[in-house]
């Protein structure tokens, strides 16, 4: 399906308010990193990041009716990871890579250590 730049601005846009009230506000700091890729980076809890990961994806796919789906990549700190903000975004990357190989609209979590 092509879009013109304005709806895919409107997606974004939404898959941000969507993120937004997915998260605890006073704990979970989410953020933007690039053209059509979002961050959150949750205070605590592994599950509660995997739960809220998914209902994200969950949400995103109700709601917007364009067909459009989200995938989504976990991590977490850990040995292998590391707990250093390259270290991380690095394995998030490659979760995100994971899940999009897999065939999108799926939420992708690297082992935990």
């Amino acid at each position: 399906m092509t879009h013109c730049q304005e709806t895919g601005d409107q997606i974004r846009a939404f898959l941000g308010k969507v993120i937004l009230f997915s998260v605890r506000e006073s704990v979970d700091i989410p953020f933007r990193f690039g053209r059509d890729v979002f961050g959150v980076v949750c205070g605590i809890g592994y599950t509660f990041c995997m739960l809220a990961c998914e209902r994200i994806r969950q949400r995103f796919a109700a709601d917007y009716a364009c067909g459009c789906t989200v995938s989504i990549g976990l991590t977490t700190r850990s040995l292998e990871v590391g707990s250093d903000q390259a270290g991380l975004l690095s394995a998030c990357e490659r979760a995100l890579y994971q899940a999009k190989s897999l065939g999108c609209n799926r939420v992708w979590a690297t082992p935990i250590l």
